[in-house]
């Protein structure tokens, strides 16, 4: 009998030791990692000491425009990522949520309700719920959860990969204006990079909801008379005239073809527009918010019901606890709905928070564009 107790307790002191030198190897492996080559990327980027410069081109000192480059950026290299070490952090930090403020009302009216639920059935003046019925109905809650949130995730993401096909658009005119027609027409050159750089300037304006009064006067010059209700298509225009400009300065097959690959991509920059005025103007059926949220209060107003008898005054916190975790899932959907911030929202995050910077998006293509710029052998002078 000694001999067959003692097995649990070897098997329990192995798995311990197993479990110890798991967690040893692990760490010096972490300790190796610089050794074997692996490096760490750094949150926040390095600031460019060219940020405050003027390009100028070899000939014709042709200047591109200091205010389309040397607006501060924000750092969305990366994004924030999230820390499993930042959990009581985040913990400690709850009644700063900007979930739990929007939410807040509807929790609050919930714990109320379930408080008043548990003091007339103790006097014996409330019915009961059976359990089996929530129960039931629980799965099909989440699933129209599910759903609900998807459907925000899938316009947020869809939003973010548009912005990454403006990047690599503006990439692609960059370089082919500085390899073919800067060559030949630098002031044609220098306007269009000046033009691309604009772009990204004009399109966050649009998809932040901000009035024409308060976009940058330097990307307004840009604009063609009259000016244009849409800033981000007025400047495609322009882009457009100036690469015929270009082709007419140059005549051969050759620069035909070239002029229409450059079409091409600007074509590109205004379907882009287009899209994410799409998903700007275009929100999630009504219906299916509404129906959603119906669901959720009724679910989790007849919760106190279903659990009083088993939970007595305990079932006051535990739904305060449901409410906000279901009601801040489905509000995550509602603020992640709409990709980009205007100043009716009246919340602010960090970049990706909730929403996508568009402007700082925006100024990292800009960054693009001047460094692009600056390998085509632009000297860096003083403005």
């Amino acid at each position: 009998m000694a001999g067959s107790q003692s097995i649990p307790v070897f098997r329990k002191r192995s798995g311990l030791a197993s479990l110890l030198l798991a967690v040893i190897g692990t760490r010096s492996l972490l300790l190796q990692v610089p050794q074997l080559g692996f490096t760490t990327v750094a949150r926040t980027a390095p600031v460019s000491p060219l940020a405050s410069k003027t390009f100028t081109a070899d000939r014709g000192q042709t200047k591109i425009p200091r205010a389309i480059f040397s607006k501060g950026t924000i750092n969305v290299a990366s994004g924030e990522r999230y820390s499993s070490k930042d959990w009581f952090y985040n913990l400690i930090n709850l009644p700063k949520s900007n979930v739990l403020k929007r939410i807040f009302s509807h929790v609050l009216a919930c714990t109320l309700l379930a408080a008043l639920v548990v003091y007339l059935r103790i006097h014996g003046k409330c019915g009961v719920l059976p359990a089996t019925l929530h129960g039931l109905l629980g799965g099909f809650i989440s699933l129209l959860l599910v759903f609900r949130t998807n459907a925000a995730y899938g316009r947020f993401w869809e939003a973010r990969i548009i912005w990454g096909a403006v990047m690599n658009s503006s990439r692609k005119l960059s370089t082919s204006v500085v390899a073919n027609i800067f060559p030949l027409s630098p002031a044609v050159g220098r306007r269009l990079l000046t033009l691309f750089a604009a772009f990204p300037l004009a399109l966050a304006h649009r998809n932040n909801g901000q009035p024409l009064e308060e976009l940058s006067e330097t990307v307004v010059k840009l604009l063609p008379a009259p000016r244009s209700s849409c800033p981000p298509i007025g400047i495609c225009m322009e882009m457009e005239r100036a690469i015929t400009d270009a082709a007419v300065e140059s005549e051969s097959v050759d620069n035909a073809l070239k002029r229409q690959v450059l079409l091409q991509n600007v074509n590109e920059l205004i379907d882009a527009t287009g899209a994410l005025d799409r998903i700007i103007k275009t929100p999630v059926p009504l219906s299916y918010s509404r129906h959603t949220s119906r669901a959720l209060s009724i679910w989790c107003g007849t919760l106190p019901f279903a659990l009083v008898d088993i939970m007595g005054w305990g079932t006051v916190p535990f739904v305060a606890v449901a409410c906000w975790c279901l009601f801040g899932i489905e509000e995550i959907g509602h603020m992640i709905e709409q990709p980009f911030l205007t100043k009716k929202h009246k919340i602010r995050g960090k970049p990706f928070d909730f929403s996508l910077p568009a402007d700082g998006m925006a100024n990292v293509i800009r960054t693009e564009i001047k460094t692009i710029a600056g390998e085509a052998r632009f000297k860096v002078v003083d403005h």
